[in-house]
């Protein structure tokens, strides 16, 4: 009993939440850092669309962003289908995936620090693994950013097209609701037990890491419907809106970034209960 107690004791005390928070401040930073490159792609890349104007362009978009942001997006569309660079084009695709793969290779040190794991992978195989990481972390951030934060509007705009047809829009709204939710969470699983398991030098085996990735998804799912309540409700034109808009990403991308050092400790902690080496330790 008493040894059970203190290999409790032991684990309480390796989960080291303030480790997390610097871990957490870390990921954020360079999640940050790659917003700008990121939406200089996505505005470069748009001029190299067949048929791309900045009519077709911005406005399935109108109804979606604060009006204000909508006019900053068209100026930029209008500029980057005007003058295209593919300098540019390469060097904002180049800096994005950049900051990505730090904001993921992040994680994957954190994780051997914390499992103890002496790093012996391949350095050219490490990058490699950050950079597909960072890719399906991309992803996931689009996804939550496109149905959790804006997902209500979406769905009312959709709506909206399709006409008012008598029982249908209460059906489309429930089904709306439903794919809004479980899309993201379902994609956010799979990414982080991939992150989880395959992350460290040494593979942890799915059932250590599934506790912790459906911990991540769930905290993630419930800052992103803190930052839809902010982004759908309280944004306003004034200047002090929009820096409070800044700063209130920032801080979404943080908490999302604590998310993900509270999963692999969970994960860790599983672990480690089941480790004899520790166990007998204790």
């Amino acid at each position: 009993m008493k040894k059970n107690l203190n290999c409790i004791r032991a684990l309480i005390q390796k989960f080291d939440i303030g480790d997390s928070y610097s871990r957490a401040a870390e990921m954020s930073f360079y999640l940050t850092m790659s917003i700008f490159p990121s939406l200089i792609f996505v505005i470069c890349a748009l001029a190299y669309v067949p048929e791309v104007n900045v009519v077709t362009t911005s406005e399935p978009i109108k109804n979606i962003i604060p009006a204000e942001a909508h006019t900053i997006v068209v100026y930029f569309i209008k500029s980057a289908v005007t003058h295209k660079s593919q300098k540019l084009l390469i060097v904002s695709a180049g800096l994005a995936v950049w900051t990505f793969s730090k904001a993921v290779n992040s994680i994957l040190v954190a994780q051997n620090a914390y499992y103890g794991f002496e790093d012996k992978k391949n350095p050219i195989i490490a990058k490699l693994t950050s950079l597909i990481f960072a890719a399906l972390f991309f992803i996931e951030i689009i996804l939550c950013i496109v149905f959790l934060v804006y997902g209500s509007k979406i769905s009312e705009f959709i709506i909206g097209l399709l006409g008012n047809v008598e029982g249908s829009n209460m059906v489309l709204g429930i089904i709306f609701t439903i794919v809004r939710y479980l899309v993201p969470i379902l994609v956010m699983i799979v990414i982080f037990l991939g992150i989880y398991s395959f992350g460290p030098s040494k593979k942890i085996p799915y059932k250590y890491c599934l506790p912790g990735a459906v911990v991540t998804s769930l905290l993630w799912l419930l800052f992103s419907m803190l930052y839809s309540v902010y982004a759908n409700n309280f944004f306003n034109g004034e200047i002090y809106g929009s820096i409070s808009t800044m700063i209130v990403l920032m801080t979404w991308l943080y908490f999302c970034s604590l998310s993900v050092s509270v999963g692999y400790k969970v994960n860790a902690l599983i672990y480690f209960s089941k480790n004899e080496e520790f166990i007998s330790a204790c």
